[in-house]
């Protein structure tokens, strides 16, 4: 299969065995803080909610970040509405 894909065996192995860079890592724990925070929520916390819990934790990252990634993990806000007569 190298041989059809055009790499060499040695450079395949060397890919696969490569330890994971720190972006991924970086990200792996956003997901798990990000999941976390929804969860503590009751699921109604919405992106910048979550983004503000993770900013006063003292996580730095955007508020589109979080949105990708709270998309990413199916994760949609349910928003209670007010009782009314």
């Amino acid at each position: 299969m190298c041989e059809w894909l055009g790499v060499s065996t040695s450079g395949h192995y060397e890919w696969r065995d490569r330890p994971e860079s720190a972006t991924v890592l970086r990200r792996q724990l956003l997901v798990l803080l990000v999941k976390e925070a929804f969860d503590e929520s009751d699921e109604t916390y919405g992106h910048r909610r979550v983004y503000a819990q993770l900013v006063r934790c003292g996580e730095r990252c955007s508020p589109e970040f979080v949105r990708g990634l709270m998309r990413g993990q199916g994760l949609v806000s349910c928003q209670p509405r007010p009782w009314r007569h």
